[in-house]
């Protein structure tokens, strides 16, 4: 088996709470400042809340979803997060989307039949996108190959 997954913590578990960490930080010194000099402080506050907010919808969306590891098999995908393993044939897996419009690379599958972990399972893939900023990520392509192999495959059983 080959890991195609790298490792999410660094996104879901601790810049989270650095970014709330610095926010809080900004938002007391500032308020102990404007508070030295005999204003209210409320703006660094709610200006703190504000940036939290942000800063959470922007984790919801991208990194909290991240399942833990992804390793290709024979024949099938094997997706583990936190204390669950599923094992997916190839041919459950409808589309393969690849976020490359940023520099922080994201996969999504979308599965035919639901799993344990549900309809669409989201992870960071190891390696690079290449030379050029944009670029197709090599562990991407082979998933993508290994699905249409397993789809032709099954067609010819069909056939």
């Amino acid at each position: 088996m080959t890991q195609i997954s790298s490792n999410p913590v660094l996104f879901k578990w601790v810049f989270p709470p650095l970014i709330v960490g610095f926010l809080l930080f900004v938002a007391t010194q500032g308020s102990r400042q404007e508070a030295a000099q005999g204003k209210s402080g409320v703006g660094f506050i709610f200006g703190a809340i504000f940036m939290t907010a942000i800063a959470f919808a922007l984790w919801r969306q991208f990194a909290s979803d991240l399942v833990s590891e992804v390793w290709l098999d024979e024949d099938s995908i094997v997706i583990r997060d936190r204390a669950r393993e599923v094992r997916t044939p190839f041919a459950n897996i409808v589309n393969v989307n690849d976020l490359t419009r940023s520099n922080w690379s994201r996969v999504t599958l979308l599965l035919r039949e639901p799993c344990e972990l549900g309809r669409e399972i989201a992870f960071s893939p190891q390696g690079g996108k290449g030379f050029i900023f944009g670029g197709r990520n090599e562990v991407v392509m082979e998933l993508i190959m290994r699905i249409d192999q397993a789809r032709l495959e099954e067609k010819k059983k069909l056939d």
